[in-house]
């Protein structure tokens, strides 16, 4: 065999195992490339369901400490009463079960003299404000929209005088209200792409009965 022949056996090309491997490894690098850019792709749509939920929760936070704000009474504080023992009390409307709180189906705000001036309650996950009492045929208002579902709000209740007595005594300062909102995203994230998890969020703070009357 001259060299001629030779170089020709050698030019003949891959061989069917070399392009198995060959594509073998083309292939892995390409599983690499789309796991990153499908990780990639779902870590921006978790921050952006995270930013979603925390925007809409704060929104309904604002709104719920304005109507607190303007009502003399709420659920937690009415009636009152010199000796009345609701100190530290709470309530929750919503889907959570195993709480020490006590479930109601709404949240009222009352005026000072003892009317219902508005109502917050849940529906299908939606939070609603209730122009008047949480009965059918009522305005109301969505706080949230259904990309994101509220499962609970939790209320606390305090009231307290200047030396941290108890509300028996005679001074208060103005009692506040601690509004707590869990939401979370209505559909889920996928982690590392195939892994589904859903995005949630708890806001906390606190709002004062302004026009509450002591008595």
């Amino acid at each position: 065999m001259n060299i001629l022949e030779v170089l020709k056996l050698k030019n003949r090309g891959f061989s069917l195992v070399e392009t198995l491997i060959t594509i073998l490894i083309f292939s892995f690098i390409a599983l690499l490339i789309m796991q990153s850019f499908s990780n990639t792709v779902s870590y921006v749509n978790n921050i952006d369901n995270q930013i979603k939920i925390q925007n809409e929760a704060n929104y309904s936070m604002v709104y719920i400490k304005r109507l607190i704000r303007e009502s003399a009474y709420t659920s937690l504080n009415y009636p009152i009463s010199s000796n009345s023992s609701k100190i530290n009390q709470c309530n929750y409307i919503g889907q959570v079960s195993g709480t020490t709180c006590t479930k109601n189906p709404s949240f009222k705000l009352y005026s000072a003299s003892g009317d219902v001036i508005g109502c917050i309650k849940i529906n299908n996950n939606i939070l609603e404000d209730f122009n008047g009492t949480c009965s059918s045929g009522s305005s109301s208002l969505n706080l949230n929209s259904k990309s994101v579902i509220v499962e609970n709000v939790i209320f606390y209740y305090d009231n307290y005088n200047f030396s941290g007595a108890s509300k028996t005594a005679h001074v208060y300062i103005l009692p506040y209200v601690t509004v707590v909102i869990n939401a979370c995203s209505s559909t889920p994230d996928y982690e590392y792409g195939f892994i589904p998890t859903t995005p949630c969020s708890q806001l906390i703070s606190t709002a004062t009965n302004e026009n509450y009357i002591y008595s």
